[in-house]
């Protein structure tokens, strides 16, 4: 639009710049036959010297080529005044328009800045609503976590429990020990003595499953964990002891008997101690089946339910 105007405001510039000339002209000869009109009216000498003026004037006034010559000169003086108004008003709507162009500008880069942070905005909002809800799913499983394990315990009934437990594990390990500790023949005592470590060993085992599966029953992975932490610890010892060299022994490898038979004694005593692990893990099952051996955590609300009924 102001590419418009200004070309519209260029032609009407030069339009009258062409008619300005013109017009002077004609301007210029009006004048000077208005002036040879108004001249002898300052020489009031004479009445016959005012008739031949006042002939020469009409004569003049009634020459279609003057009264032609003075419309023409008219039309071009209003002309000239039209351009000159028309070229006013276009620069007063090119200065308007301007005006408008930068406004608008203005208005709409208020409006981007007002855009971009009302953005700003929501998302900090969102983000900070993200952070609430994630904390309070944090304090929600907290509070689940606390209430499953932090419960009203009976804890005599707890030791009670955990008394059968490993009772339990220790008759199943002493059970898985007993062929294997009278088989050796090193003796009665020394027999007796291998079946009362297993007992203790299992017994331990017990109290110490019970606590950890607690009432997980479906938890193959943490059972089996237990039975092999124990046994392996168990086993592993007893085979280093078989493993070490009687001193000067002539077979020894940097301090080791490696002979078929310490290493087949290990290998034995490894796996009586695993076996005897997983015996008493399988007897302290068979309690909880049984329903002679309570989980942990069970065992006080099973009290609570009995004396409320």
């Amino acid at each position: 639009m102001a590419t418009a105007c200004s070309a519209s405001h260029v032609a009407c510039a030069h339009r009258a710049a062409a008619a300005r000339p013109r017009a002077a002209h004609k301007l210029s000869s009006i004048s000077g036959h208005r002036s040879l009109l108004r001249r002898p009216q300052a020489q009031p000498e004479g009445k016959p010297q005012d008739d031949s003026i006042s002939a020469s004037v009409e004569r003049l006034m009634q020459d279609p080529e003057n009264a032609a010559r003075l419309a023409r000169v008219t039309e071009a003086a209003q002309r000239v005044a039209e351009l000159q108004a028309e070229s006013e008003r276009l620069a007063a709507e090119m200065a308007a328009a301007a005006a408008d162009q930068a406004a608008s500008a203005e208005a709409a880069e208020r409006r981007g800045a007002e855009a971009a942070a009302k953005l700003m905005a929501e998302a900090e909002v969102a983000a900070k609503a993200k952070l609430l809800q994630a904390a309070q799913l944090q304090a929600e499983s907290a509070e689940a976590a606390r209430r499953k394990w932090a419960g009203d315990i009976d804890e005599d009934a707890e030791r009670l429990e955990s008394a059968k437990a490993a009772a339990a594990a220790a008759i199943g390990g002493a059970a898985a020990a007993l062929p294997l500790a009278f088989s050796e023949g090193t003796g009665t005592g020394a027999a007796l003595l291998a079946l009362a470590t297993a007992g203790v060993a299992s017994a331990l085992l017990g109290v110490t499953y019970r606590y950890a599966v607690r009432q997980d029953a479906g938890n193959l992975q943490l059972k089996a964990g237990v039975v092999a932490a124990f046994g392996l610890v168990r086993g592993l010892g007893q085979a280093s002891g078989i493993l070490v060299a009687a001193p000067g022994s002539t077979d020894a490898v940097a301090g080791l008997d490696l002979s078929v038979a310490s290493l087949g004694g290990a290998g034995l005593a490894l796996g009586q101690c695993m076996l005897a692990a997983a015996f008493a893990a399988t007897a302290v099952e068979a309690g909880f089946l049984q329903g002679l051996i309570k989980p942990f955590g069970a065992a006080g609300s099973t009290a609570d339910d009995g004396s409320s009924s």
